[in-house]
């Protein structure tokens, strides 16, 4: 149980970090940190300094992804506690990824 806390450490971190470096990017990095981004600000304990980086850094995407990362963001931090309303979403999201 011991090693399974540490990989968990391990992936928590290098996730945050490697948002941390995405949101500072260029090009597709950058796209791809801001779709990962709300799913992560629904569990990480960093929302504040990630979303700082993200508005630092926003004018740097395409209106569409602009308000693609608005809206799910909106989702992520402020979701529904229904949950089938909250399955549809994530059902959204994922479709939304996969285009």
């Amino acid at each position: 149980m011991d090693k399974l806390r540490e990989y968990q450490n391990l992936i928590y971190s290098e996730l945050i970090e490697g948002l941390k470096k995405g949101l500072q990017s260029e090009g597709k990095e950058l796209v791809n940190a801001f779709r990962i981004l709300p799913s992560v600000l629904r569990f990480c304990d960093e929302k504040e300094e990630l979303l700082d980086l993200a508005f630092d850094n926003i004018y740097k995407l395409v209106s569409t992804e602009k308000l693609r990362f608005y809206k799910q963001a909106y989702r992520a931090l402020f979701k529904p506690k229904d949950k089938k309303i909250l399955k549809d979403i994530l059902e959204e999201e994922n479709e939304e990824i996969s285009e």
